[in-house]
């Protein structure tokens, strides 16, 4: 019963949210969470160093940010951590926005001729191609990941709350040098 109530509580805000301001809200406060995690102050100057040409600070931080945050549960879950992720993404991540909106543009021009669209995809696909080469590459290396075995539920939830913490104490001191 209880859990029928959530449901229907649930529903009825996702039915609101998406029929009126409120979803371009809650669809832009995600965007801005994104690129907020990206390119947060406090993270975002640590690799000042690292140039902007072509994305690789944004790759960069982008990669680190989600590694640090996914890794608990990867760890837990495949019993591996991979060493060679961040170049990997480095080199991969800036092509996929062009990729993906090339890709839309050849699947919306399919529908009307698609004889057209299957030439036109060609580049993609070796791009793509290229990827998978460079991912299957990275990934026969022997060093390439460390394994971890017999991991206990409690360590990705420990490992969230010391997380949990660190961001706590990031954004209080970043609020504090702002404050003053």
């Amino acid at each position: 019963m209880y859990i029928n109530k959530v449901a229907d509580y649930y529903k009825k805000s996702y039915y609101k949210a998406a029929h009126g301001k409120e979803f371009s809200r809650m669809i832009i406060n995600q965007f801005k969470n994104v690129v907020s995690a990206q390119k947060h102050p406090v993270f975002y100057e640590k690799f000042k160093k690292v140039p902007e040409n072509f994305g690789i600070r944004l790759a960069l931080t982008s990669t680190i940010s989600a590694q640090i945050f996914t890794l608990p549960i990867l760890i837990y879950n495949f019993g591996r951590i991979s060493l060679f992720s961040i170049p990997a993404n480095i080199l991969i991540v800036p092509w996929l926005p062009l990729i993906t909106v090339y890709g839309f543009i050849i699947v919306f021009l399919g529908i009307f001729f698609l004889p057209l669209s299957q030439i036109l995809s060609w580049p993609a696909w070796l791009i793509l191609a290229l990827f998978t080469k460079i991912i299957d590459f990275i990934s026969s290396l022997k060093f390439a990941s460390l394994t971890l075995e017999n991991i206990h539920w409690t360590w990705p939830i420990i490992l969230y709350l010391i997380l949990g913490w660190i961001i706590y104490k990031i954004n209080l001191k970043f609020k504090m040098q702002i404050s003053k």
